[in-house]
């Protein structure tokens, strides 16, 4: 998984937000950019993910794949769905629209959720761009979400091996720097993902 790309996979997200274009490109883009997301989670987790294809996994699947996995609750998959639907239909016919049923699917969708997974004021949403907007916003902060999980679970159980084979060897870094097992972990673990995971602790940062 190459770092660069998935910051700029970001970056193309959030300027897809930022610059109002049609609803074709929208929809489209930002599909794409929960698909690549997808795609980092898939492989983080799976061992030599590489030589799956995954351009040829349908995006649900992938969906299917992180839930399996732990990284998205079971009731988020309706969400996922309305997004690819809504990404079909449009990739089919450029000259769809967003109509007043298919707000108020993706109001539905979103508000079902519990907890939820947007404010209480969002139920008297009327503006449909604004829906679009958010239903995408919310499939995509998940998928963010899901690849941070899984960044920290590999980086967690890495240090565990470490500090195991360390410690059967007599070799422990924490115990000549007067550390208990459960501080030197959480330091370990702050330095292993502020190297190798930097976009994380950026987000993180950004968002305070």
């Amino acid at each position: 998984m190459n770092l660069n790309a998935f910051i700029e996979n970001q970056k193309k997200f959030n300027a897809l937000l930022d610059g109002s274009p049609d609803l074709l490109s929208l929809v489209v883009k930002s599909h794409y950019s929960i698909d690549k997301l997808l795609d980092f989670v898939i492989f983080l987790r799976i061992p030599k993910a590489d030589a799956i294809e995954l351009r040829r996994v349908a995006f649900l699947l992938k969906v299917d794949l992180a839930t399996g996995m732990g990284l998205f609750r079971e009731d988020l998959r309706p969400i996922f769905n309305l997004i690819n639907t809504l990404r079909n239909r449009f990739a089919h016919d450029p000259y769809s629209a967003f109509s007043d049923k298919d707000m108020q699917n993706a109001k539905n969708v979103l508000l079902s959720r519990k907890p939820m997974v947007v404010p209480e004021s969002f139920k008297s949403e009327t503006v449909s761009r604004i829906v679009l907007e958010t239903l995408f916003v919310v499939g995509f902060l998940n998928a963010v979400a899901a690849y941070e999980i899984a960044c920290r679970e590999n980086a967690e159980r890495r240090i565990t091996n470490e500090m195991v084979i360390e410690t059967l060897s007599n070799r422990s870094k924490g115990r000549k720097l007067g550390l208990s097992v459960k501080d030197e972990f959480s330091l370990r673990l702050r330095e292993f993902m502020a190297e190798h995971h930097p976009e994380i602790g950026q987000e993180r940062d950004n968002g305070d």
